[in-house]
């Protein structure tokens, strides 16, 4: 991790948000970034990787869901509500969810992609990312989690680290 998003993610901890954050496909190397940065408890509320095909069925609660931007945002809505449960009337709470389509060996039709989205107390942001396939999986699952922690900390009032070059 780097300095920037090291500081970025002390910043977030020190914001009173709370977070339920989902992720499917990528970016959970945001998951290990903000919970290995002290004050993690202070922010997530849970953090979860429902990545077979049925785990998401199941954690959305209906069978289609793939990477695109409607499953996006039905998993943040999805963990607003249950950052909202979680909380027990602690405010302000975020839904933040990440589909994505990275690299693989296995025969895929269509692009390379992530699309990222956060909840909150009537506010929605929304993030599509185009993602090269000669960059191969390693490459891109660094830019979808950088992505994902930029969108926490947009949503925790956090103004997002400068990608890395």
């Amino acid at each position: 991790m780097s300095d920037q998003t090291r500081a970025m993610i002390e910043q977030i901890h020190a914001t009173p948000a709370m977070i339920v954050l989902v992720v499917t496909g990528g970016g959970a190397t945001a998951i290990g970034e903000l919970l290995g940065v002290a004050g993690a408890s202070s922010t997530v509320l849970e953090a979860t990787v429902p990545y077979a095909r049925t785990a998401l069925a199941g954690w959305l609660d209906r069978s289609d869901g793939g990477a695109d931007a409607e499953a996006a945002l039905d998993m943040a809505m999805v963990a607003h509500r249950r950052a909202v449960e979680l909380a027990a009337g602690h405010a302000p709470v975020f839904g933040v969810a990440c589909t994505a389509a990275l690299a693989t060996l296995r025969d895929r039709r269509g692009s390379d992609r992530a699309h990222i989205a956060a909840v909150g107390d009537g506010a929605v942001i929304a993030q599509h990312l185009r993602l090269e396939r000669t960059d191969g999986r390693e490459v891109q699952e660094r830019l979808v989690s950088d992505a994902v922690l930029a969108m926490v900390a947009k949503a925790c009032g956090v103004v997002p680290a400068e990608p890395q070059a």
